[in-house]
C-alpha cells in the first residue's frame, strides 16, 4: 500500500543545504512567514516595513520560479493602493527550485537579480521587457534596474511596432502609479515613457487603417489598455495628446467598425465631443447605406461590455431599432452571431432590462422625434394629385418614366 503523508517535514539545521535555501530560511524566520502546505490569504500593508520586505521576498521568489505566493486581485472593499494580497501555499517540490536558483547567486536577492538580468539581456520584445521592469521594481532589485532601463531605452528607440509600444505603456503606467508606495526612483522610466507615448499617438491612426477582424480585435484591447493607463496617470499633457489622437483615429480613413465604435464611445464617455457630434457618428454608422457587418462591428465596439447606455439614450435606442428592422433577412442572419456575442457580454441585469424595453417599447424621451417607419407612411393621408406632381418632377430629374 502507498501512504501519502499530509504533514510537512523539516530538515535538521545541521544538514548541509544550498546557500539560497539558508538565506530563504533566515528570511522566513525574520519576517515570520512560516511555510505551510495549508493555503492562506496574506494581506500586506506596504506602509509597514515588515510587510514591505515580505512583498519583496514573494516577488523575488516568483522571479526564481518558486511560486510560494500568488498575487491576487485587491478586494472591492479594500481602500487605497497600499495593500497587496497574496495566496500562500508551500509545496515540497519548491526545494528543487531553490537548488536550481542557487546557480544564480548565494542569496534570494542576488539570485533573483542575476536571473532577471540574464532574461532581460536576451529579450527583444518591448512589452515583455517593460513587464520585467515591473518585476524588478516590485522585487526591489537595485542591481537589475540599470540594465533593465538601458534595454528598455534601446528597444524603444529601435522598434517600429506600434503594438509593442502600446503593450509597454500599461507596464510603465503601473511603475509610475505605484512608485511612491515602494519608494522607487523612476526618472529614467518617465523619459522613456514620454518617447513611447508620443510615437504611439503619432502613428496610431495610420496603423489602424485597413485592419482585418483579428487585428482589429487585438488593437481594440491595446487602445482600451492605453486609455486606462492615461486615466491612471492623470497627466494633463498625456490626456490632451491622447484625446486629440482619439479624434484623429475616429476620423481616419478605412477604420474598422469595431475601432470606430469603441473610439466613439470613448469620445462620449470622456465628453471629448458634444452629444450632437456623437449622434451624427451614430446615425452614419447605423444608416441604411452602411454595410451590415461594419455596422454590427461598430455597435460591438460602442457597447463593449456595457449596454446600460441603451436604457438611457433614446436616440441610440431609436437608431438601433430602425437599423435592425430595416435589415434584409439574409443580412440579419449573417450578423446575428456578432449581435448575440455583443449583447451576451452585458451583465444579466442589463440584458433583462433591455429585453423588457424591447418587449414593451418604452416611451421615448421628451424632444426625441420618432423615426418614420413603413407603418407611419401607410397611416398618412395622401393627396393623390399633389403626389403625382412630386413623382412627375422626380421622374424628370432622374430621367425615368413616372
Amino acid at each position: 500500500k502507498l501512504f501519502i503523508g499530509q504533514r510537512l517535514g523539516k530538515v535538521p539545521d545541521s544538514v548541509v543545504s544550498a546557500t539560497v535555501a539558508r538565506d530563504l530560511a533566515r528570511l522566513q524566520k525574520t519576517l515570520r512567514l512560516k511555510p505551510s502546505t495549508t493555503q492562506r490569504l496574506l494581506d500586506l500593508d506596504l506602509r509597514n516595513a515588515t510587510d514591505l520586505e515580505r512583498s519583496y521576498l514573494l516577488h523575488r521568489l516568483q522571479i526564481l520560479n518558486i511560486p510560494w505566493g500568488k498575487k491576487v486581485d485587491t478586494p472591492a472593499s479594500a481602500k487605497g493602493t497600499f495593500h497587496e494580497y497574496w495566496q500562500l501555499q508551500w509545496a515540497p517540490e519548491f526545494e528543487i527550485n531553490i537548488v536550481e536558483a542557487s546557480l544564480w547567486g548565494n542569496t534570494v536577492e542576488a539570485a533573483a537579480g542575476s536571473l532577471i538580468c540574464d532574461k532581460v539581456s536576451r529579450e527583444t520584445d518591448l512589452g515583455v521587457v517593460a513587464e520585467m521592469a515591473n518585476q524588478v521594481l516590485d522585487a526591489n532589485l537595485p542591481m537589475a534596474i540599470d540594465p533593465t532601463v538601458a534595454m528598455l531605452d534601446t528597444i524603444a528607440a529601435t522598434t517600429s511596432s506600434v503594438t509593442q509600444l502600446m503593450t509597454a505603456i500599461p507596464s510603465f503606467a503601473r511603475i509610475l502609479r505605484y512608485s511612491s508606495v515602494k519608494d522607487i526612483d523612476v526618472e529614467h522610466v518617465v523619459r522613456i515613457l514620454d518617447g513611447i507615448f508620443e510615437r504611439t499617438c503619432i502613428t496610431l491612426p495610420m496603423t489602424c487603417s485597413s485592419l482585418d477582424d483579428e487585428a482589429a480585435n487585438m488593437m481594440h484591447k491595446h487602445i482600451l489598455a492605453v486609455q486606462q493607463s492615461v486615466k491612471m496617470l492623470g497627466n494633463p499633457v498625456y490626456i490632451d495628446i491622447w484625446q486629440q489622437t482619439l479624434i484623429a483615429l475616429v476620423n481616419s480613413y478605412n477604420l474598422h467598425g469595431l475601432l470606430a465604435g469603441a473610439t466613439t464611445r470613448l469620445l462620449l464617455d470622456e465628453q471629448i465631443e458634444a452629444a450632437h457630434q456623437i449622434q451624427v457618428r451614430l446615425n452614419l454608422a447605423l444608416s441604411y447605406g452602411a454595410d451590415p457587418k461594419a455596422a454590427a462591428d461598430w455597435l460591438a465596439g460602442f457597447l463593449h461590455h456595457s449596454g446600460i447606455i441603451l436604457l438611457h439614450d433614446d436616440n441610440l435606442w431609436m437608431a438601433l431599432d430602425v437599423w435592425l428592422t430595416g435589415l434584409p433577412e439574409l443580412d440579419f442572419i449573417r450578423i446575428l452571431p456578432l449581435l448575440r456575442r455583443t449583447f451576451g457580454q452585458f451583465p444579466a441585469g442589463e440584458r433583462r432590462q433591455i429585453g423588457e424595453r424591447a418587449k414593451h417599447q418604452g416611451p421615448l424621451a421628451t424632444g426625441v422625434t420618432p423615426a418614420v417607419t413603413e407603418f407611419d407612411l401607410e397611416s398618412l393621408h395622401w393627396d393623390p394629385q399633389r403626389t403625382d406632381l412630386i413623382i412627375g418632377g422626380l421622374a424628370a430629374i432622374f430621367l425615368v418614366k413616372p
